[in-house]
């Protein structure tokens, strides 16, 4: 359910800026301040510090804007990413990484749940945010981070093995990553669906 079609065109850069301009008017005309914003595009690299500069313009500094995206698709555009964090320091605004889904640090996991990342690729996106929180501090909002991951799926229950050795790895990997990463209440005992 996470995969991104690759036969599908994307509409041309011009079409989705056109769109985008009426979006910030209408939004800039609704709201007198706009705190937290939401971006839904899996894969906005390729004009986001274009629109950063454009919320700034229509009077949003100090908001917020929230960036969705795939594990694969924020890594490939880690560099556009760090760029516009760059603008939105200078127009005093902050992105943060949101509906982000780890799932899980075991590659036989995300192949069965179709993920289309990997283990590595999840740990790689976790140390790179770290990074840009060190680097980017008044750019990238990090307080409520909450990153989608799935301790135990239908597949653990079924099989009566709560004890899988990928499963020791994913509580590693979250207690190394901690709290920055995930939810405080991450339990590690079993919820499973009823027979």
């Amino acid at each position: 359910f996470c995969r991104v079609p690759k036969t599908r065109p994307r509409r041309p850069l011009a079409t989705i800026r056109a769109s985008l301009v009426r979006q910030v008017d209408r939004l800039g005309r609704a709201c007198t301040r706009g705190h937290d914003l939401v971006l839904v595009d899996q894969a906005p690299f390729a004009y986001l510090g274009w629109l950063v500069e454009r919320l700034a313009e229509a009077g949003f500094a100090g908001a917020t804007l929230h960036v969705q995206a795939r594990v694969d698709v924020l890594l490939a555009g880690m560099a556009r990413f760090e760029s516009a964090l760059a603008l939105a320091r200078t127009h005093g605004m902050r992105l943060s990484p949101y509906l982000i889904g780890i799932e899980s640090f075991s590659d036989q996991e995300l192949r069965t749940l179709h993920k289309g990342t990997s283990a590595a690729q999840n740990e790689r996106l976790l140390v790179e945010l770290d990074r840009l929180a060190a680097a980017w501090p008044e750019a990238l909002a990090t307080e409520g981070w909450s990153f989608g991951f799935l301790l135990w799926t239908q597949a653990d229950c079924s099989a009566g093995d709560k004890s899988r050795a990928d499963k020791g790895e994913d509580k590693n990997r979250i207690k190394r990553f901690g709290s920055r990463f995930f939810s405080h209440d991450v339990t590690f005992s079993a919820l499973c669906w009823p027979g």
